[in-house]
Protein backbone atom coordinates (compact mmCIF):
# COMPACT_ATOMS: atom_id res chain seq x y z
CA UNK A 1 0.00 0.00 0.00
CA UNK A 2 1.98 2.68 -1.41
CA UNK A 3 0.93 6.09 0.25
CA UNK A 4 3.62 8.35 -1.27
CA UNK A 5 5.63 8.73 -4.19
CA UNK A 6 7.45 5.73 -3.92
CA UNK A 7 7.53 4.22 -7.90
CA UNK A 8 6.72 8.06 -8.79
CA UNK A 9 10.15 9.80 -9.07
CA UNK A 10 8.59 12.22 -12.31
CA UNK A 11 5.50 12.42 -10.15
CA UNK A 12 7.63 14.07 -6.71
CA UNK A 13 9.67 16.01 -9.36
CA UNK A 14 6.72 17.51 -10.59
CA UNK A 15 4.64 18.03 -7.13
CA UNK A 16 7.86 19.83 -5.85
CA UNK A 17 7.88 22.09 -8.97
CA UNK A 18 4.68 22.69 -9.07
CA UNK A 19 4.61 24.04 -5.37
CA UNK A 20 7.48 25.83 -5.39
CA UNK A 21 6.95 28.10 -8.36
CA UNK A 22 3.23 28.54 -8.37
CA UNK A 23 3.99 30.21 -4.78
CA UNK A 24 7.27 32.29 -6.13
CA UNK A 25 4.76 33.42 -9.23
CA UNK A 26 1.55 33.59 -6.72
CA UNK A 27 3.48 36.55 -3.95
CA UNK A 28 6.12 37.90 -6.79
CA UNK A 29 8.81 37.12 -5.51
CA UNK A 30 11.04 37.44 -9.21
CA UNK A 31 8.44 40.10 -10.58
CA UNK A 32 5.36 40.40 -11.91
CA UNK A 33 4.41 37.38 -14.27
CA UNK A 34 8.14 36.33 -14.99
CA UNK A 35 6.86 32.99 -14.92
CA UNK A 36 3.87 32.98 -16.77
CA UNK A 37 3.62 32.44 -20.53
CA UNK A 38 2.07 35.97 -21.86
CA UNK A 39 2.37 38.65 -24.63
CA UNK A 40 5.80 39.32 -23.89
CA UNK A 41 7.23 35.74 -23.26
CA UNK A 42 10.01 36.70 -25.67
CA UNK A 43 11.76 39.05 -23.12
CA UNK A 44 11.47 36.24 -20.59
CA UNK A 45 11.55 32.26 -23.01
CA UNK A 46 11.92 30.09 -19.90
CA UNK A 47 8.45 30.95 -18.89
CA UNK A 48 7.20 28.99 -21.52
CA UNK A 49 8.46 25.95 -19.59
CA UNK A 50 7.86 27.72 -15.65
CA UNK A 51 4.04 28.45 -17.08
CA UNK A 52 3.43 24.94 -16.87
CA UNK A 53 3.52 24.54 -13.07
CA UNK A 54 2.24 27.83 -12.16
CA UNK A 55 -1.21 28.69 -10.97
CA UNK A 56 -2.89 32.28 -10.11
CA UNK A 57 -4.41 31.03 -6.69
CA UNK A 58 -3.74 29.73 -3.48
CA UNK A 59 -7.30 27.06 -4.54
CA UNK A 60 -5.74 25.88 -8.02
CA UNK A 61 -2.50 24.94 -6.24
CA UNK A 62 -3.46 23.02 -3.59
CA UNK A 63 -6.21 21.15 -6.41
CA UNK A 64 -3.17 20.77 -8.75
CA UNK A 65 -0.65 19.05 -6.03
CA UNK A 66 -4.07 17.00 -5.58
CA UNK A 67 -4.45 15.95 -8.68
CA UNK A 68 -0.65 15.10 -9.10
CA UNK A 69 -0.57 12.96 -5.68
CA UNK A 70 -3.45 11.54 -7.86
CA UNK A 71 -1.50 10.68 -11.02
CA UNK A 72 1.30 9.18 -9.59
CA UNK A 73 -0.52 5.86 -10.57
CA UNK A 74 -0.17 6.22 -13.48
CA UNK A 75 3.55 6.61 -13.51
CA UNK A 76 3.65 3.42 -11.46
CA UNK A 77 1.69 1.33 -14.46
CA UNK A 78 3.55 2.94 -17.07
CA UNK A 79 7.13 3.10 -15.99
CA UNK A 80 8.53 6.60 -15.62
CA UNK A 81 10.13 6.85 -18.99
CA UNK A 82 6.72 6.71 -20.50
CA UNK A 83 4.89 8.73 -17.90
CA UNK A 84 7.93 11.39 -19.14
CA UNK A 85 7.19 10.61 -22.97
CA UNK A 86 4.01 11.34 -22.42
CA UNK A 87 4.24 14.62 -20.59
CA UNK A 88 6.83 16.03 -22.73
CA UNK A 89 4.21 15.14 -25.79
CA UNK A 90 1.37 16.41 -24.41
CA UNK A 91 2.64 19.96 -23.21
CA UNK A 92 4.04 20.33 -27.02
CA UNK A 93 0.98 19.36 -28.71
CA UNK A 94 -0.91 21.90 -25.80
CA UNK A 95 1.09 24.36 -26.66
CA UNK A 96 0.91 24.31 -30.12
CA UNK A 97 -2.85 24.43 -29.57
CA UNK A 98 -2.57 27.48 -27.30
CA UNK A 99 -0.84 29.29 -29.72
CA UNK A 100 -3.20 28.83 -32.89
CA UNK A 101 -6.19 29.82 -30.20
CA UNK A 102 -4.27 32.48 -29.09
CA UNK A 103 -4.32 34.41 -32.47
CA UNK A 104 -8.23 34.31 -31.88
CA UNK A 105 -8.45 35.49 -28.02
CA UNK A 106 -4.95 36.83 -27.56
CA UNK A 107 -5.01 35.11 -24.58
CA UNK A 108 -2.35 31.77 -23.73
CA UNK A 109 -4.04 28.40 -22.36
CA UNK A 110 -1.62 27.08 -20.50
CA UNK A 111 -2.53 23.19 -19.68
CA UNK A 112 -0.38 23.32 -16.11
CA UNK A 113 0.97 19.75 -15.88
CA UNK A 114 -1.37 18.24 -18.45
CA UNK A 115 -4.21 17.69 -15.73
CA UNK A 116 -7.06 17.92 -18.31
CA UNK A 117 -5.67 15.19 -20.54
CA UNK A 118 -4.61 12.66 -17.32
CA UNK A 119 -7.67 12.96 -16.02
CA UNK A 120 -8.97 10.85 -19.14
CA UNK A 121 -5.91 8.70 -18.83
CA UNK A 122 -7.00 8.27 -15.14
CA UNK A 123 -10.70 7.94 -15.83
CA UNK A 124 -10.14 5.04 -18.57
CA UNK A 125 -7.46 3.37 -16.72
CA UNK A 126 -7.73 3.81 -12.72
CA UNK A 127 -11.19 3.81 -11.88
CA UNK A 128 -12.11 0.07 -11.53
CA UNK A 129 -9.27 -0.15 -8.42
CA UNK A 130 -10.63 2.85 -6.08
CA UNK A 131 -13.13 3.95 -4.41
CA UNK A 132 -13.82 7.26 -2.29
CA UNK A 133 -15.51 7.45 0.71
CA UNK A 134 -17.44 11.05 1.17
CA UNK A 135 -18.85 11.95 4.72
CA UNK A 136 -19.04 7.82 5.05
CA UNK A 137 -21.00 7.82 2.02
CA UNK A 138 -19.03 5.43 -0.73
CA UNK A 139 -18.72 6.71 -4.32
CA UNK A 140 -17.47 5.73 -7.43
CA UNK A 141 -14.09 7.31 -8.46
CA UNK A 142 -16.37 8.72 -11.06
CA UNK A 143 -17.44 11.62 -9.17
CA UNK A 144 -13.58 12.80 -8.55
CA UNK A 145 -13.45 13.07 -12.38
CA UNK A 146 -16.35 14.89 -13.48
CA UNK A 147 -15.96 16.95 -10.08
CA UNK A 148 -12.65 17.63 -11.48
CA UNK A 149 -13.92 18.71 -15.34
CA UNK A 150 -16.31 20.66 -13.03
CA UNK A 151 -13.87 22.53 -11.40
CA UNK A 152 -11.94 23.34 -14.76
CA UNK A 153 -15.10 24.86 -16.02
CA UNK A 154 -16.36 27.27 -13.72
CA UNK A 155 -12.38 28.02 -11.73
CA UNK A 156 -12.81 30.76 -14.80
CA UNK A 157 -15.72 30.47 -16.97
CA UNK A 158 -14.98 32.25 -19.65
CA UNK A 159 -12.01 30.78 -20.76
CA UNK A 160 -12.73 27.05 -19.02
CA UNK A 161 -14.21 25.78 -22.45
CA UNK A 162 -11.15 26.59 -23.85
CA UNK A 163 -8.69 24.57 -21.11
CA UNK A 164 -11.22 21.60 -21.79
CA UNK A 165 -11.42 21.89 -25.67
CA UNK A 166 -7.45 22.11 -25.69
CA UNK A 167 -7.06 18.93 -23.23
CA UNK A 168 -9.55 16.94 -24.93
CA UNK A 169 -7.80 17.37 -28.65
CA UNK A 170 -4.72 16.84 -26.96
CA UNK A 171 -5.71 13.50 -25.49
CA UNK A 172 -7.12 12.00 -28.67
CA UNK A 173 -3.43 12.73 -30.59
CA UNK A 174 -1.68 11.40 -27.11
CA UNK A 175 -3.74 8.09 -27.24
CA UNK A 176 -2.98 7.83 -30.79
CA UNK A 177 0.16 4.68 -30.21
CA UNK A 178 2.12 5.67 -33.36
CA UNK A 179 2.62 9.53 -32.34
CA UNK A 180 5.09 7.78 -29.31
CA UNK A 181 7.51 6.78 -32.59
CA UNK A 182 8.47 10.47 -32.65
CA UNK A 183 11.11 10.22 -29.48
CA UNK A 184 14.10 9.08 -30.88
CA UNK A 185 16.59 6.09 -29.03
CA UNK A 186 18.73 7.57 -26.76
CA UNK A 187 22.58 6.72 -26.14
CA UNK A 188 23.02 3.84 -24.13
CA UNK A 189 24.88 5.84 -21.41
CA UNK A 190 22.34 8.65 -21.56
CA UNK A 191 19.89 6.12 -20.32
CA UNK A 192 21.75 5.00 -17.74
CA UNK A 193 22.34 8.53 -16.31
CA UNK A 194 18.37 8.93 -16.97
CA UNK A 195 17.87 5.80 -14.98
CA UNK A 196 20.31 6.26 -12.19
CA UNK A 197 18.84 10.08 -11.81
CA UNK A 198 14.93 8.85 -11.22
CA UNK A 199 16.09 6.04 -9.14
CA UNK A 200 18.06 8.61 -6.38
CA UNK A 201 14.64 10.75 -6.32
CA UNK A 202 12.94 7.23 -6.03
CA UNK A 203 14.99 6.87 -2.35
CA UNK A 204 13.69 10.57 -1.30
CA UNK A 205 10.96 10.07 1.68
CA UNK A 206 8.52 11.98 1.95
CA UNK A 207 5.94 13.15 4.65
CA UNK A 208 2.95 11.24 2.41
CA UNK A 209 4.94 7.59 3.06
CA UNK A 210 4.06 8.24 7.29
CA UNK A 211 0.77 8.66 6.35
CA UNK A 212 -0.64 5.55 6.23
CA UNK A 213 -0.25 2.77 9.13
CA UNK A 214 2.26 1.38 10.99
CA UNK A 215 4.27 -0.54 8.29
CA UNK A 216 4.96 -4.07 10.30
CA UNK A 217 1.39 -4.06 11.65
CA UNK A 218 -0.07 -3.41 7.96
CA UNK A 219 2.52 -6.04 6.71
CA UNK A 220 1.32 -8.63 9.14
CA UNK A 221 -2.42 -7.92 8.42
CA UNK A 222 -2.26 -8.52 4.91
CA UNK A 223 0.12 -11.59 5.13
CA UNK A 224 -2.71 -13.29 7.38
CA UNK A 225 -5.11 -12.23 5.21
CA UNK A 226 -3.10 -13.49 2.16
CA UNK A 227 -2.65 -17.06 4.24
CA UNK A 228 -6.41 -17.24 4.50
CA UNK A 229 -6.69 -16.58 0.90
CA UNK A 230 -4.12 -18.92 0.01
CA UNK A 231 -6.37 -21.75 1.51
CA UNK A 232 -9.24 -21.01 -0.25
CA UNK A 233 -7.65 -20.49 -3.55
CA UNK A 234 -4.97 -23.33 -3.44
CA UNK A 235 -7.31 -26.11 -4.25
CA UNK A 236 -8.46 -24.28 -7.45
CA UNK A 237 -4.92 -22.91 -8.69
CA UNK A 238 -4.09 -26.80 -8.44
CA UNK A 239 -6.38 -27.45 -11.42
CA UNK A 240 -5.92 -24.41 -13.44
CA UNK A 241 -7.46 -26.10 -16.52
CA UNK A 242 -10.53 -26.82 -14.99
CA UNK A 243 -10.82 -22.30 -13.71
CA UNK A 244 -12.33 -20.57 -15.93
CA UNK A 245 -12.38 -16.45 -16.22
CA UNK A 246 -15.93 -15.94 -14.19
CA UNK A 247 -14.76 -18.36 -11.90
CA UNK A 248 -11.46 -16.52 -10.59
CA UNK A 249 -13.30 -12.82 -11.05
CA UNK A 250 -16.51 -14.75 -8.51
CA UNK A 251 -13.28 -15.95 -6.17
CA UNK A 252 -11.50 -12.44 -5.65
CA UNK A 253 -15.12 -11.01 -4.89
CA UNK A 254 -15.84 -13.56 -1.84
CA UNK A 255 -12.84 -11.96 -0.60
CA UNK A 256 -14.29 -8.78 -0.87
CA UNK A 257 -13.59 -6.58 -4.00
CA UNK A 258 -15.82 -5.51 -6.54
CA UNK A 259 -16.04 -7.40 -9.82
CA UNK A 260 -14.11 -4.14 -12.04
CA UNK A 261 -11.83 -4.84 -9.30
CA UNK A 262 -11.31 -8.41 -9.95
CA UNK A 263 -11.37 -7.71 -13.53
CA UNK A 264 -8.34 -5.07 -13.64
CA UNK A 265 -6.37 -7.37 -11.19
CA UNK A 266 -6.60 -10.19 -13.23
CA UNK A 267 -5.66 -8.21 -16.21
CA UNK A 268 -2.45 -7.08 -14.65
CA UNK A 269 -1.31 -10.45 -13.57
CA UNK A 270 -1.86 -12.27 -16.40
CA UNK A 271 -5.20 -14.12 -14.54
CA UNK A 272 -3.52 -15.69 -11.68
CA UNK A 273 -5.90 -15.38 -8.60
CA UNK A 274 -3.00 -15.10 -5.96
CA UNK A 275 -1.29 -12.26 -7.85
CA UNK A 276 -4.25 -10.31 -8.61
CA UNK A 277 -4.94 -10.67 -4.68
CA UNK A 278 -1.48 -9.17 -4.23
CA UNK A 279 -1.66 -6.50 -6.25
CA UNK A 280 -5.32 -5.42 -4.98
CA UNK A 281 -3.60 -5.35 -1.48
CA UNK A 282 -0.51 -3.19 -2.74
CA UNK A 283 -2.53 -0.89 -5.00
CA UNK A 284 -4.94 -0.39 -1.91
CA UNK A 285 -3.70 3.28 -0.74
CA UNK A 286 -4.29 3.94 -4.38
Amino acid sequence: MKAGFEGAPLSLIIFISTLTLSLISYFGFLGKDTLILNEEWYKHPWCIITSLFCHSSISQIIYSLLLIYTFRILERRWSTRIFLQRHILINVISLLLSVFVFRFTHKFYSLQTSHTVFIIYYYLEVLPLIKLKIFMLETSDNFFVYFSYIMMLFNNFKDGIFFTLIGLITALISLYPPIYSVFPSLPHSINLMIDSFFDYIDKIQTPFTFIQNNKLQRRQIEGEFMQAMRENINPINEQPNQQTRDQKIQTIMDCGFTREQATFALNNTNGNVENALAFLLDNGNY
